[in-house]
């Protein structure tokens, strides 16, 4: 079972009030066998009803003020023990929930008040390493592909590269307008797919963007380059298309990248998807520190790292 998603997503009247937010994607998802619906509040011995809850200081309370956090903590252990069994390797959660909410969270307040954050039961898969999104972005992210560059895409393909890459540094870099090696040279593509692995990435079947990955004999590999159209940032793609690669080179033990240490936008990113700084090395090229984050994966059921 690749996929565990909130059990209200796939529609199981199980929120404390005794509805559901059925979406058809994963009531079909369920249906085909795809997914396993979990209620993590359900598996921490909450019934239905219950009062709602939020997260306040580090601790889930329920709007009569008991406090919930060990029903939320067994709850999500039961969670991560499901994903285990199943060999889970992505999670698919209602967002905002104080044990689903992934990207947001209520702030204890119980005034309608969103904050970043994690639920309980999310927090636990993350650590447990499974990739995770919220019902939104992964349905936006739906018609997401990846595939292997065609010859009459590359002048198409650096053209975004060259939008990309200049929109985000006039953004947030320091040192101006730019990008890295080749981004605007249809030359240093084409060596690179001859070195490496150039993907392209399609979002409603139009070219969004770019990927370029290194595999190594020891079942390393390293994420070159990454980018995305900037009028279609914000709808989950790149999140998307780190699952994709995961899934497309499920061999791959583990993945590591760089990323400008002024990025900070870059690394809160890659962080979400479980990614983990190692440490900064100094470009001379570049002229400022990168920072090297990696991620160990989830290997597919029945194959155990060595």
């Amino acid at each position: 079972m690749k996929y565990l998603v909130s059990a209200c997503l796939a529609g199981e009247s199980c929120r404390y009030d005794g509805t559901h937010c059925a979406d058809p994607l994963y009531v079909d998802m369920k249906n085909r066998g795809e997914a396993l619906p979990v209620c993590p509040e359900l598996l921490g011995g909450l019934g239905i009803p219950r009062s709602p809850c939020e997260i306040r200081n580090g601790r889930v309370i329920s709007i009569d003020g008991d406090d919930r956090t060990e029903a939320f903590m067994k709850g999500a252990e039961h969670t991560v023990r499901l994903a285990r069994e199943e060999g889970a390797v992505c999670a698919v959660l209602k967002n905002n929930s104080p044990s689903c909410g992934f990207g947001s969270v209520y702030d204890g307040t119980f005034t309608g008040k969103l904050v970043p954050g994690l639920g309980v039961a999310a927090e636990a898969l993350s650590r447990e390493g499974l990739f995770l999104f919220n019902d939104t972005g992964f349905t936006a992210a739906q018609t997401v592909r990846l595939r292997k560059i065609r010859e009459k895409e590359y002048d198409r393909l650096v053209a975004v590269s060259t939008e990309s890459f200049l929109s985000d540094s006039l953004t947030h870099s320091p040192c101006g307008a730019g990008g890295p090696e080749g981004f605007d040279s249809v030359e240093w593509h084409r060596e690179a797919s001859g070195r490496g692995r150039l993907l392209v990435i399609t979002y409603n079947n139009e070219l969004a963007g770019g990927l370029f990955v290194t595999l190594k004999p020891d079942k390393t590999g390293w994420i070159n380059r990454i980018f995305v159209r900037s009028d279609l940032r914000g709808k989950g793609i790149g999140r998307r298309v780190f699952f994709l690669l995961e899934q497309k080179y499920s061999s791959i033990r583990e993945w590591g990248l760089d990323t400008p240490d002024w990025a900070h936008h870059n690394q809160r990113f890659y962080e979400s998807m479980g990614y983990k700084k190692t440490r900064e090395i100094y470009s001379k090229e570049a002229g400022f520190y990168l920072v090297v984050l990696k991620k160990r994966c989830i290997l597919p059921k029945g194959k155990l790292k060595s």
